[in-house]
């Protein structure tokens, strides 16, 4: 009888350990917020976590503009957390699937690296000491504004060798430091020993149109300098029509490629955003008609299994190809890496052999609703990749939105 009590009480003590380990768990993992069409209650795919309001005489029909607080509890027993949960009208947008072209200029120019100047003294780095980094964007000589190569090398050979004050900005703000240019022996102009970068091209793939608008969110991540991984702030960019020729297939630590070129001079729109979730910006002439829009599907209605991603790798139409969402991360670090995906559809594996570089911004469905865009491919295994929420983009979208108001 008593080893029996001592049982019961271990399996007790054991059950109550797991479940707390659950709680603390579902605690970090899930979001501090959430959005829900009119009308509908906030419902996990998380079964075991039940939303329930803070109190009995809060109103049943949440504000449009304002979030409700709502308690999420462990069967519906033990309190995790409390949750602000907004309630939206139904959001339609138009899932593309479209390769596009980027040409952009940076507000700035990104300090790739660094070269000695040699002298007729001998080798010199007038960088030396200025606290000057890589991945730092130059933004102002002299307290004159500057955005381009040219117009911060004008200023440094038109320096006559006196010192220059350069105003930088970083990750925690903006930065003054002072320079002095170089004479170089070798064409007798001045230099500062910097190699800088004012631009970037490349190709991506559209995620979804607001028809009503007219803007676009695309690519699921930012458009980086290739040397320094810095988010390039855009100055100017546009989107350009692209011709996919062919496509390098992914293999184990070699990623493949959408093989293109751009097709015209003349750009379809503008890009007014470059951030950590994507670019957003304008298209132009666009042509709608008989194009039919999805549901845009929140995070918490996302759950692993099978899905779909549009994409056109050639000229024709986008196509959809089979793909299984393997895991599904509410409350990430990092809001690119939010989905793990596989592609399943054999048509697809036989042309790309998974995810390859330009299919970044690829739309993913699941149920009928855009739910989110691949973004990266995983370097040994083409296959799988990561994919961002189509919830977050829309976020950034409409804040851009605001902005341009």
């Amino acid at each position: 009888m008593y080893q029996w009590i001592r049982r019961g009480a271990a399996g007790m003590l054991a059950a109550a350990a797991l479940l707390w380990g659950l709680n603390l768990w579902y605690g970090a993992s899930l979001p501090d917020r959430y959005y829900v069409s009119q009308g509908e209650d906030l419902v996990l795919t998380q079964r075991a976590v039940v939303a329930v309001e803070e109190s009995s005489d809060q109103q049943a029909v949440m504000s449009s503009t304002r979030p409700q607080n709502q308690t999420l509890s462990l069967f519906g027993i033990m309190p995790i957390k409390t949750v602000a949960v907004q309630e939206c009208e139904d959001l339609t947008v138009i899932p593309s699937g479209e390769a596009f072209g980027v040409k952009m200029f940076s507000q700035g120019a990104v300090v790739v690296g660094f070269s000695p100047v040699v002298t007729a003294q001998g080798t010199v780095e007038p960088y030396s000491g200025c606290d000057i980094q890589e991945g730092d964007i130059i933004c102002k000589v002299n307290q004159k504004e500057v955005s381009r190569n040219e117009e911060i090398s004008y200023l440094i050979r038109q320096s006559g060798g006196e010192p220059l004050e350069i105003t930088l900005q970083r990750e925690d703000g903006e930065h003054t430091v002072t320079l002095t240019p170089a004479l170089s022996s070798a064409d007798g102009t001045y230099k500062s020993g910097l190699w800088i970068r004012d631009s970037a091209a490349g190709i991506g793939t559209i995620t979804f149109i607001n028809g009503e608008t007219g803007t676009f969110a695309g690519l699921g991540h930012p458009i980086t300098d290739p040397d320094t991984g810095t988010i390039l702030p855009v100055e100017s960019g546009e989107v350009c029509p692209v011709t996919i020729h062919s496509i390098t297939k992914g293999a184990v630590g070699e990623p493949g490629e959408l093989d293109g070129v751009f097709s015209s001079n003349i750009p379809m729109g503008n890009i007014l955003v470059n951030n950590q979730c994507g670019v957003y910006g304008t298209l132009t002439g666009l042509d709608l008609d008989g194009v039919e829009p999805v549901e845009l599907g929140y995070k918490q209605e996302v759950e692993a299994g099978p899905a779909t991603i549009l994409c056109a790798l050639t000229d024709q139409e986008p196509q959809e190809y089979d793909i299984e969402i393997c895991s599904v991360s509410m409350n990430g670090e990092d809001d690119t890496r939010n989905l793990v995906i596989k592609v399943t559809d054999p048509d697809l594996l036989d042309k790309t052999g998974g995810i390859v570089q330009g299919m970044s911004g690829t739309p993913i469905l699941q149920n009928g609703k855009l739910v989110g865009a691949v973004t990266h491919v995983f370097v040994n295994d083409p296959t799988m990749g990561y994919g961002i929420f189509a919830e977050t983009m829309m976020e950034y979208m409409e804040e851009i939105a605001l902005e341009t108001e």
